[in-house]
């Protein structure tokens, strides 16, 4: 699906207008044209190259998703790569859409195989007021979806950071294998979105310094308040990775000691059987003359002297603090 909208100047935006309009809005010195191909057929997808005329490899980095965030300058427009998150996925293993960006003088177009819950906010936001949206260029435009993009990464941030809170409580209380799963998985999560920010940031960046005659230097100001929010969730991310590096850590003393208990328990147990097994071995010897045989209290004496023996070494292990 295309959905197309053409602004002329002054005036409300026209939705899903022709190609032959597009073409007139893009000759006028105000115009400003947005398309959006949303899950698009392969006929649509012709039009890249068919109308727009974008080089091959863009429209191959479209059609192939899953590539890291990146920018590319073909002198009459910018393509650039950015990755939304996935608010859907609550609960599950964290992930990103692909959203292409095409950007020229009078256009914007953006193309997605998956939901872009900004897309939809800023479609509704040119309906009703496109002379902010549309009015002051294709570069404000682009910045006001980045914003929007970048915006929703602090819900899945907000969500990461109780889930190390999370981590960081039950460590002491319940460190089981379901546990050291979950926070393994935790700890890929943040690094699948630092992973995904890191390149997003730099292109922000890029997009922020002079180098583009199509981002203009009012612009510029703009985009470097989208960077200053990337770079806040990076640091964000980082002390995150370090919380979790830190439970790992604290998981495995906490196992290691746990561990120590038991070896603990297992030695005493040991050494309190050592010398019951000593004395049944002596008295277990199969020799016809031997005291006690005869005596009608020697099972009671032996039973005695074992359990003596018993209570003198724990009353020792316990003058000694073993437990």
């Amino acid at each position: 699906m295309i959905r197309t909208y053409a602004y002329r100047g002054h005036r409300q935006c026209e939705a899903d207008v022709s190609l032959e309009v597009v073409r007139n809005v893009l000759q006028e010195e105000k115009g400003m044209v947005w398309m959006d191909f949303d899950k698009p057929t392969e006929e649509e997808v012709k039009l890249l190259s068919q109308f727009f005329n974008f080089h091959p490899l863009a429209i191959e980095d479209c059609v192939n998703v899953r590539h890291h965030p990146k920018i590319d300058d073909y002198e009459d427009y910018l393509f650039m790569i950015f990755h939304a998150p996935d608010l859907s996925q609550s609960g599950q293993q964290v992930k990103t859409n692909e959203i292409d960006i095409f950007l020229g003088k009078h256009f914007i177009v953006t193309h997605h195989v998956e939901n872009i819950p900004s897309i939809q906010t800023v479609r509704q936001k040119c309906e009703k007021n496109s002379d902010i949206v549309m009015g002051r260029g294709s570069d404000f435009f682009l910045q006001t979806l980045l914003d929007r993009i970048m915006e929703n990464y602090e819900p899945l941030v907000e969500d990461l950071a109780e889930e190390v809170s999370w981590a960081e409580e039950e460590v002491f209380f319940n460190p089981d294998d379901k546990f050291l799963k979950a926070i393994f998985g935790l700890k890929k999560d943040i690094l699948y979105v630092r992973r995904i920010m890191a390149p997003q940031r730099d292109t922000i960046l890029q997009l922020s310094k002079e180098g583009s005659w199509l981002i203009s230097e009012k612009a510029r100001l703009y985009f470097k308040d989208v960077y200053d929010l990337l770079y806040r969730i990076m640091d964000l991310l980082e002390t995150y990775r370090d919380l979790v590096n830190s439970t790992v850590d604290a998981y495995l003393i906490v196992d290691n000691n746990r561990m120590n208990r038991v070896m603990k328990d297992l030695t005493m147990m040991t050494a309190v059987m050592l010398p019951l097994t000593f004395i049944t071995g002596i008295y277990g010897m199969n020799f016809k003359h031997m005291p006690e045989l005869d005596w009608k209290l020697g099972y009671a004496f032996v039973w005695g002297i074992m359990l003596l023996t018993v209570a003198l070494q724990l009353i020792i292990m316990k003058r000694k603090k073993y437990f």
